[in-house]
């Protein structure tokens, strides 16, 4: 299997997708300037997201599940500390 690293690559992908590069970058946890830097081919991807974006294009609702239960996970954590007493006092 060969990584997606190419600025075409990447374009296919997001257009295999018909996502927009605002959609694609918040959908799956790129920031958006990297990632139209990627695709207009000013930079390259690093390897953990040339990673990322190959196992997007063979499983993008796998991603998408994912990175959902991860930003669920965060939420729920925050929640946990924000009502903490001790936090409460220190944010006063």
């Amino acid at each position: 299997m060969k990584l997606i690293c190419t600025s075409d690559e990447i374009r296919q992908l997001r257009s295999m997708l018909q996502m927009s590069q605002a959609e694609f970058a918040s959908k799956f946890g790129f920031n958006l300037a990297v990632f139209r830097h990627w695709e207009q081919g000013f930079r390259r991807p690093g390897g953990h997201a040339q990673l990322l974006l190959t196992i997007i294009a063979h499983s993008p609702d796998s991603v998408k599940e994912a990175i959902q239960i991860a930003r669920d996970a965060s939420k729920e954590a925050k929640k946990k500390v924000e009502s903490a007493p001790l936090y409460r006092r220190c944010t006063i």
